[in-house]
């Protein structure tokens, strides 16, 4: 089996390298920059608006208004992350700290049902309940 000519070689590589998905023309997204520094960048674009937005202000009240916004940026984030940690943690860690207070009022049954009475003929019988 021999090669085609290189005629219909030269054409074929030019249609397969006109297709869309072929950008020869177009700069590359990797033009040598980190992908931390195109992160950071991509962080700083909402305060750079922000600080842009706030034109007609003094400098050092645009810097503070700014730097409040990203220290309570950084803090929401802070406690959206705790808050998934402890959702997502080992539930026996969770019982042991229930277990705790419950462990600390330890008292016999009929004890209890006295003192459940006792509050239920006072009129608290949502403590009598508690007590149950």
């Amino acid at each position: 089996m021999s090669a085609p000519p290189p005629d219909v070689i030269r054409t074929t590589a030019e249609s397969v390298l006109a297709r869309p998905y072929f950008k020869l023309d177009r700069p590359t997204a990797d033009d040598g920059e980190p992908l931390i520094f195109r992160i950071i960048a991509w962080i700083l674009t909402p305060f750079k608006w922000l600080f842009d937005s706030l034109e007609g202000l003094p400098d050092f009240l645009r810097w503070i208004i700014v730097v409040v916004a990203a220290i309570v940026c950084a803090l929401l984030i802070m406690h959206i992350v705790y808050s998934l940690l402890n959702a997502l943690g080992d539930p026996r860690s969770r019982r042991k700290k229930l277990t705790v207070g419950a462990a600390a009022r330890e008292a016999p049954p009929e004890q209890l049902e006295r003192e459940a009475e006792g509050l239920a003929e006072r009129g608290d019988l949502i403590g009598a309940v508690r007590v149950l």
